[in-house]
């Protein structure tokens, strides 16, 4: 019979323990493939409705009483500095754990908060916290605390230097030495849509994200597509006026061609045309970027939509020299 050490087997009920408490907070828990560059597990938040949303964040687990003092109820996650480093810089918010089998208890960790600290003051490498109601993992803590750091991680405004960060990850080939696996390119994938969608984020950046979901959507996975689809088709109104904002800063800077290619997203919407008018007849679009919706609209009719830009000119109260 094969022999399995009993640190393999501590491991491992670590990972299935954080897999289990994740699991009853409604969370999509996914271990990764290449556990050696520091990330060991993925989850992903959902929506109300169950739908997987693309928000993920990677998880580091550490799962054995070596890294947990019983008695002061200490625990320690320690790592080498190319660890913190790479956490510090991950395109996805970082959370750390650390299992004790004796107290059958879990401490979970900002990884990414401490990283930056932990790097710039050049140690010491190990994040200690004591146990306590705020920081053990439980589904009641992950459901307030951790669900809440990862929405403002993906409500945050980004830069166009993040974009690229991000998108390149999609430009770089599949090498199971690297950190650059499929897993990642999804991660990225996943990242950007919510840049486009989520972030509050200057509309340079919103049309940089956009431009480079419909560049490089032909040539994704399936599963990427699948996933952009299935996200914008139930995107929120807020949602799509991210897309409308992106246009305009476009338009209004002379890049007509690169604005068609993210108008082209809407393609994805059920009729993407009602869509849009819905969108200013609940007055979601600012006056200043009506013109973007309007063509946006007339893409998808192929006619100059004269009735409904009288509507909602008259409903905004302006007129056509009004607009920029």
């Amino acid at each position: 019979m094969p022999f399995v050490p009993n640190s393999t087997i501590t491991e491992r009920i670590g990972v299935y323990y954080a897999g289990y408490v994740f699991s009853l907070a409604g969370i999509i828990f996914r271990e990764t493939p290449n556990t050696d560059v520091g990330i060991d597990a993925q989850i992903e938040l959902v929506d109300e409705q169950g739908n997987a949303t693309g928000k993920l964040a990677g998880l580091q687990i550490k799962s054995g009483d070596s890294f947990v003092d019983i008695k002061k109820e200490l625990f320690t996650l320690r790592a080498e500095r190319k660890h913190f480093n790479y956490w510090s810089r991950y395109i996805l918010p970082v959370f750390g754990i650390v299992f004790s089998p004796s107290l059958k208890k879990a401490v979970w960790f900002n990884l990414t908060t401490h990283s930056h600290r932990i790097i710039k003051q050049e140690g010491p490498y190990r994040v200690i916290e004591r146990l306590n109601e705020g920081n053990e993992l439980n589904h009641q803590n992950i459901s307030f605390s951790l669900i809440h750091f990862v929405q403002q991680f993906y409500d945050m405004p980004v830069t166009t230097e993040n974009v690229e960060q991000v998108a390149r990850l999609q430009e770089e080939p599949i090498e199971a030495t690297q950190a650059i696996d499929q897993e990642s390119k999804a991660a990225a994938w996943k990242r950007l849509t919510n840049i486009l969608l989520v972030s509050k984020s200057p509309p340079e950046v919103l049309a940089d994200a956009g431009y480079r979901l419909s560049w490089y959507f032909p040539v994704v996975p399936q599963t990427q597509r699948h996933f952009f689809i299935e996200r914008i088709t139930q995107a929120s109104d807020e949602e799509l006026a991210n897309l409308i904002k992106a246009i305009h800063y476009l338009l209004s800077h002379g890049a007509d061609n690169v604005a068609e290619l993210i108008r082209d997203l809407f393609t994805y919407l059920p009729a993407p045309a009602d869509r849009l008018k819905y969108l200013a007849r609940q007055r979601i679009i600012p006056a200043e970027e009506l013109e973007a919706l309007f063509q946006s609209v007339e893409f998808f009719t192929q006619e100059f939509e004269g009735d409904f830009r009288e509507e909602i000119l008259k409903l905004y109260g302006i007129t056509e020299a009004d607009l920029p």
